[in-house]
């Protein structure tokens, strides 16, 4: 489906002037969808929950790995593609998201 965007080529926002103009902090008009995965798991000596974080390298702050999905893909594709290159790659680890058996990102 195609926007039509009626206000000079832009779009407009149902809910009223905001005082914002472009864009703003948004990458495209549109929706700016993005995929963030919580990946967990338990220790099964401690008990203890774990989650993946990465660190930033841009503000060096701790930040759960993701990004926006592209224009026409998949949301499970933007998971494997954003998990693999922030948090897998870096750390020097492979994963195989679709073969783990609890995991919904094989299809």
């Amino acid at each position: 489906t195609k926007m039509r965007f009626p206000n000079r080529g832009l779009p407009r926002n149902p809910m009223g002037r905001t005082g914002m103009s472009g864009r703003g902090l948004l990458g495209k008009w549109g929706p700016n969808q993005a995929a963030d995965p919580i990946v967990t798991c338990r220790s099964p000596v401690t008990k203890l929950l774990h989650m993946v974080a990465i660190r930033r390298s841009d503000t060096h702050t701790w930040a759960i790995p993701g990004g926006m999905v592209d224009d026409g893909e998949r949301v499970t594709k933007t998971l494997k593609r954003e998990f693999g290159e922030e948090a897998a790659e870096k750390s020097g680890v492979h994963i195989n998201l679709a073969a783990h058996p609890h995991s919904s990102l094989g299809s």
